[in-house]
């Protein structure tokens, strides 16, 4: 039985659902009041539904032929296989047939697209493409021009409120991002906009950046010219057109640096402060910040002289720049909309969020390109793709609240049909590298009688350390004030806790393991999140103070999560009478050592292992037994290129085992690169999944990647420990998510079905 449509969320004059739609509606089961979802275009929900009802039948008959099975238990020894019929049921493979015969090579790999996806129909081609013939017939493919030219193609029409339309493009690792993205900058070039900005993640990525014009040929052209903010010599309130150089060229910058910059405080007019009308300046008024134009723009205050935005904005043009503004790894903007976070507390919008928005605002012009293969995890993360149009005036929602109120009441199908509605409208497309070959396994790790023992106890005392700080609270001993923030550092310190605890319980079977792929000729890729540097670096200046050297030795690992439990214990009021008893009972604790130290020892040292993370110093054996406290880099290697070096190293075959953290999860390549000396197989290791769904498919990206001569294959390691998998099913939750957001199918996020045995949540 339908319902009626919700009016409020409809705009004034909005067309009834056509027919067809209600017809294909009552076919497949979709209900066809969704809240205004639908509303965009009735014809398309209509065409996309029938592949997305195939790809949901596929995989409900896929989850009950594996629940009719007998269900044998997973060991560690022979894994348990994940993923089957992962190509098949979720993706479709990308044909550019046409283009190729109109002279266009062929992309190098199979490429894929979500099956939901793929069923809706991309607008016809009609731009005029100004690149040079080499560059269109043999530096890019078919594949990567088809979405140039849909970019450029999309950057000519305007949104209602008269800003110019953006394009996302969400292609994953294997497609060549970096290439399309300097192809389009260079056609924005050749078309006389001789400025652009790029900005990315990593400054590491400058050099990527570099070669992908290199490599479309476009250095050869005089206009093109990358300059890197990060060495730019201008401070943030300087002008960059007085830059020696800086006249024309693409700005590359990243998100740290956008972000950077004090802005200048404004000077009050006479009667313009908000505090007193008679007041000319704050110093007169006494009230410091409070006196100051009671009309000054928000993000003027935040991002006005001064700024690095500030300054960019003025380097580009302001309102008058028509240029490329391209956002790779866009996903770095998300948290755009302030909430509640734990414990009562409110989470502002993060800074970078802001920030991108602003930008955006202040150059209405600009030809904005996201770019990013986990553009959005959650439906607020939507919200800084303001070019796409999908709220606003003449649209279904009246402001992004109203979308995002809407995605999320209508979960995870009304996702799935956002994408197919902008990949129709010529706003979207996201293909990914075939999965063809690509083997998926669980590990399963039972944790042996005397860890669950140490486990045991250390939850034991921090029930201990938690009904201590009840009682201060109860008692007066902690100001009102600080209760909610005590108890938020309590939490989220247990949850690092534990988390390096089930980490540190993988340690052993992960190095077996990888020695054992090592003795078949493969080499090893292990990704975890986390790296203990801030604990360890605690640790290390606690000693420095006691000795009063610089140059101590250490006679083993730094234990992480012992020092996250008596940092906890130590934050509480001193005059707690059983403060020095908890803290001795915390550090009697024989507790692990951190687990990334552990693994580099075992599998043969530094010199065996590339690490790559984003820490700059770091525990090592020395052959007399004792552990030094050293800089990773050594010799003539800079600190800001050590991950670049200890990549080559890996690629070249000096070391066959890598160690990827969270900060190197991103723009770094390490498949099996036909160009590259070590063309083993790779065996991808998760160790330690990441926090967050985008997180965890960008680092699992680094070893399937294009040009590759085999597939990797990924082992997803986990305990029996119960908190492990409740954090698991989190993650498995939010790939559902990404993938519908992202490529208009839960299904179609990498590892969404390796993690989908863990997913508690039905709905």
């Amino acid at each position: 039985m339908f319902s009626a449509p919700n009016s409020s969320l409809l705009p004034v004059g909005a067309i009834p659902y056509g027919a067809e739609y209600l017809q294909a509606a009552r076919k497949y089961g979709v209900d066809p009041y969704s809240g205004g979802m639908l509303s965009f275009n009735p014809a398309l929900s209509a065409s996309a539904m029938p592949a997305l009802h195939r790809s949901k039948q596929k995989a409900k008959a896929r989850q009950q032929a594996t629940a009719a099975q007998p269900q044998a238990q997973p060991t560690q020894e022979e894994g348990h296989d994940i993923g089957d019929g992962l190509e098949e049921n979720c993706f479709a493979l990308v044909s550019t047939e046409e283009l190729e015969k109109q002279g266009l090579r062929p992309h190098p790999d199979k490429i894929a697209e979500a099956a939901a996806l793929s069923s809706v129909s991309l607008p016809v081609g009609s731009y005029k493409m100004c690149l040079p013939a080499q560059v269109i017939q043999g530096h890019i493919s078919a594949l990567q021009f088809q979405a140039v030219r849909l970019a450029c193609q999309k950057h000519e029409t305007f949104l209602p409120d008269g800003s110019r339309a953006g394009f996302f493009l969400g292609d994953g690792p294997g497609v060549g991002k970096g290439r399309q993205i300097a192809s389009l900058v260079f056609e924005n070039i050749l078309r006389g906009r001789t400025k652009a900005i790029w900005f990315s993640a990593s400054g590491d990525l400058a050099l990527d950046a570099r070669r992908d014009f290199h490599d479309i040929g476009a250095l050869r052209y005089e206009p093109v010219v990358l300059h890197d903010l990060k060495h730019c010599k201008a401070k943030p309130g300087d002008k960059l057109a007085d830059t020696a150089g800086y006249d024309t060229g693409i700005l590359f910058s990243t998100y740290d640096l956008l972000i950077a910059g004090k802005t200048k405080a404004p000077k009050p007019k006479p009667g313009s402060c908000h505090v007193n009308a008679d007041h000319e300046d704050a110093a007169e008024c006494g009230l410091g910040d409070l006196c100051e134009p009671a009309d000054i723009d928000p993000a003027h205050r935040e991002f006005g002289d001064g700024s690095r935005l500030q300054q960019i904005v003025d380097w580009l043009g302001g309102e008058g720049f028509h240029g490329a503004l391209v956002f790779d790894e866009c996903h770095r903007a998300k948290n755009c909309i302030a909430k509640q976070a734990a414990m009562g507390r409110k989470q502002n919008e993060s800074k970078t969020s802001r920030a991108v928005v602003e930008i955006q605002r202040r150059m209405p012009n600009a030809r904005v390109l996201y770019v990013s293969a986990t553009g959005a995890t959650e439906a607020e993360n939507l919200c800084y793709m303001t070019r796409l149009g999908l709220w606003g005036d003449k649209t279904a929602f009246r402001n992004k609240l109203e979308f995002v109120n809407m995605l999320q009441q209508r979960g995870v199908a009304a996702m799935e049909l956002v994408a197919m509605e902008l990949k129709q409208s010529g706003s979207f497309i996201a293909r990914t590298l075939s999965y063809e070959g690509v083997e998926f396994d669980q590990i399963n790790v039972n944790i042996p009688d005397e860890y669950k023992q140490m486990y045991d106890a250390a939850a034991a005392i921090w029930l201990q350390v938690k009904e201590a700080i009840d009682t201060c609270k109860e008692s007066g001993l902690i100001d009102p004030q600080q209760k909610k923030l005590i108890s938020g550092q309590y939490y989220s310190a247990q949850l690092r806790f534990f988390r390096q605890l089930c980490t540190a319980a993988k340690v052993d079977t992960v190095s077996k393991l990888a020695q054992k792929m090592l003795d078949e000729g493969k080499c090893v890729v292990i990704g975890l999140q986390s790296t203990g540097e801030a604990r360890t670096e605690a640790m290390v200046a606690a000693k420095e103070k006691a000795t009063g050297a610089d140059d101590n030795d250490f006679d083993s690992f730094v234990e992480p999560a012992s020092l996250i439990l008596s940092t906890v214990i130590k934050f509480m009021p001193a005059s707690y009478p059983d403060k020095a008893r908890l803290l001795e009972k915390a550090e009697n604790m024989k507790l692990p050592g951190n687990p990334l130290d552990e693994l580099i020892e075992r599998l043969g040292g530094v010199d065996a292992v590339a690490e790559m993370s984003g820490r700059r110093r770091r525990m090592v054996k020395q052959p007399s037994g004792v552990y030094k406290y050293c800089l990773r880099s050594g010799g003539d290697i800079h600190l800001d290129k050590v991950n670049i070096h200890e990549k080559d190293e890996f690629q070249n075959g000096n070391k066959l085992v890598a160690v990827i953290s969270d900060a190197a999860s991103t723009g770094i390549s390490l498949q099996a690169d036909r160009s590259k000396p070590n063309q083993r197989q790779r065996v991808h290791i998760t160790l330690e999944l990441a926090w967050s769904a985008d997180k965890t498919v960008q680092q699992l990206g680094r070893t399937h990647r294009s040009n590759q001569l085999q597939p990797p294959k990924y082992l997803i390691v986990s305990t029996d420990i119960s908190g492990e998998h409740r954090f698991a099913s989190a993650v498995a939750c939010r790939l559902q998510q990404l993938g519908a957001l992202t490529h208009g199918d839960r299904h179609a996020a990498s590892a969404a079905d390796a993690l989908n045995n863990f997913n508690l949540q039905n709905k």
